[in-house]
């Protein structure tokens, strides 16, 4: 009989303060971001991310291996499985941003997100 292998899972929380697009910085251990919980109150905005290699370090836009940045469509109240798996997988240090890094959308209110991660 074959063991059940279950996959580790690590639940955080990110906040975008008022006025701002860019949340302060997440770890996300190494895994790949599976869900995205929306708060009741988003700004509408769609959502890309930001990375570093190292916790405090320099952090850049996200894009996939076609140069596109990596944006995933969210709404308010609303639960998000990311559409581009492998570039969100092995995410280490990053930020959310509301919008894209040419178009940002600050938030009204500080946003709280959600933000599930497995391994």
């Amino acid at each position: 009989m074959s063991e059940r292998v279950v996959p580790r899972t690590y639940l955080t929380t990110c906040t975008i303060a008022a006025g701002a697009s860019l949340s302060a910085e997440i770890d996300g251990k190494g895994m790949r971001l599976a869900k995205i919980f929306m708060p009741s109150g988003w700004t509408a905005a769609s959502m890309t991310f930001a990375e570093a290699e190292a916790s405090g370090g320099t952090f850049d836009p996200l894009y996939d291996g076609a140069g596109i940045e990596v944006t995933e469509s969210v709404a308010a109240s609303r639960t998000v499985a990311p559409l581009n798996t492998a570039a969100l997988t092995s995410m280490c240090y990053f930020k959310v941003r509301s919008g894209t890094v040419a178009s940002a959308v600050n938030q009204e209110a500080a946003r709280t997100i959600g933000l599930l991660f497995v391994g």
